[in-house]
Formats: C-alpha cells, structure tokens, sequence
C-alpha cells in the first residue's frame, strides 16, 4: 500500500490537468475572511492539482475578492490489490483567506543566506536512516517526535501505526537503507511559509522481495536543526509481491519518491 502524509508546503513541479469532476466540498469560515475546505477526492491528487480543481470553489467563497491559498493538509491511500473494490483517494484540506490583492508577508524563518554545504546533506542523510530507522524498529513514539507538532497533530497516526506494524511483522528487517537524493529548496515561491526545505529520496531492500521506498520532507529550524513536515511510502511485502507481476512490481516502484539511485541528481 502506498501512503501519503503531507503539510505545510508545495515544492515546485508541472502536472498534467485533471479530467473535470463533480466536487462535493465542505466549507467552513474559521475567521471575518478565512475559510478551511474539506475535500475527498477519487484517486491519487497532488497539491496543485487539488488546488487546481478548487479554484472554482475558491472564487465563489471570496466572492469578488482575491482568494489566497494558505496552509494545507492531505492524506492518500492507494491500495496496491487490484480488485474492483480496492480504490486510491486523496482526503485534502485547504485554508483560504480572502483579500483585495494586498501582498501576505509569509510566516516562518526565512533561509540562509548561505547555500546548504556537504555538511548539511551528510545531516539530513543521518536524520533520515535516524527516522527510518525507528519506523522499522516500531518505534513509532520517538518517529513521531520527528515532526513538527503542528503537521503531526492533523493525521491519524493510530492507523498509520497499525499498518505499519502489519508490515514490519511480514517484511522483516531491511538488510539495507538508502538515501538516493537529498535536495534543498530556500523560501520557495509557492510554499506558504519561508525557510530552507529539504527533500530526501530513500529506499530499502530485503532479503526477499519486500520493499520500501519514497521521500520525506524536512523544515529547518530557527535553532537551525530540522524537522519532519511531510512522507511518502509505498510499501511492498513479500507476499504481495508474490502475487504481482514483475511489470507491476516495478510500476510500483516507480511511484512518487522512489527514485532509482543511478537516476539522483
């Protein structure tokens, strides 16, 4: 199964438009001009594209006014069985304020001045293997503690746990951990907040055919360390892929984030 966990920011990337689909979006006002859209979508959506798709709805709720996307929060199942009843969605929620085109000063730290060093990769590489390697031991208390409290407080690590202990128990313990990529983004242009991003592509391997793979996304601090606002797996275990063909068992493995290493930049 492939998860999905994700806050906080939207690192730069072209995707294809969606097919038009009927939305049922529930609107809520938190403030005078603020508003929190709450949207199930069929299907694997990206944060762009659900924004996308949203625009509409976005337009109606100002009406008149500027909206302006704020924070967001999704979460992504995407069953790996093929039946007719295993089907992927996308929960997505959006804060938007609405305003006259008056230019937002963005929350958060803004990033060196200074580009990130080798010391700096060497670092997120350890706090990597560091987390990886607590999700695999089922340590997820201290896992947790890894992210910002603000993003781990909007998911349902309850159920997030019991599927990964599901997995630990079948898959084993990986015979080795690798971070392919490690990449820096400084105050992107569309995340809503400043600071230095920093993405790590990673992947594991058994000794049968289970897997791992995906990516994590850190935020530096102001004390300058790093913590967790974002994850993608995709999990494979050895009975599952039994019962997968090779062509499956590599489309699964090129999904978002599991990226092969002679392919990192």
């Amino acid at each position: 199964m492939r998860r999905l966990l994700g806050a906080c920011v939207a690192l730069a990337c072209c995707l294809p438009a969606l097919a038009q689909q009927s939305l049922n979006a529930n609107v809520e006002q938190v403030g005078p001009a603020a508003f929190r859209i709450s949207v199930t979508f069929p299907g694997v959506v990206s944060p762009d594209q659900a924004q996308s798709m949203l625009a509409e709805v976005g337009a109606h709720v100002c009406a008149g006014q500027s909206p302006v996307w704020g924070h967001y929060t999704f979460k992504t199942d995407e069953p790996l069985t093929g039946t007719k009843d295993a089907q992927a969605s996308t929960e997505f929620q959006q804060e938007l304020s609405c305003g006259e085109g008056v230019a937002l000063v963005k929350p958060g730290t803004p990033a060196p001045t200074t580009p990130a060093t080798d010391a700096d990769r060497r670092a997120i590489e350890a706090r990597t293997l560091e987390y990886l390697t607590k999700k695999d031991d089922g340590d997820f208390a201290a896992a947790d503690a890894m992210f910002e409290d603000n993003v781990i407080a909007k998911f349902d690590r309850a159920t997030w746990r019991n599927e990964r202990r599901v997995f630990n128990a079948a898959a084993g313990k990986p015979k080795a951990r690798t971070i392919v990529a490690v990449t820096f983004y400084d105050d992107p242009a569309d995340a809503p907040q400043l600071g230095r991003f920093a993405a790590a592509d990673y992947r594991a391997s058994f000794a049968n055919q289970a897997a791992y793979c995906g990516y994590v996304i850190w935020l530096r601090q102001a004390d300058g360390s790093y913590r967790l606002i974002r994850e993608d797996e995709t999990l494979l275990t050895d009975e599952i892929a039994r019962k997968l063909t090779a062509e499956q068992i590599a489309s699964l493995k090129k999904q978002p984030g599991c990226r092969e290493p002679e392919a990192a930049q």
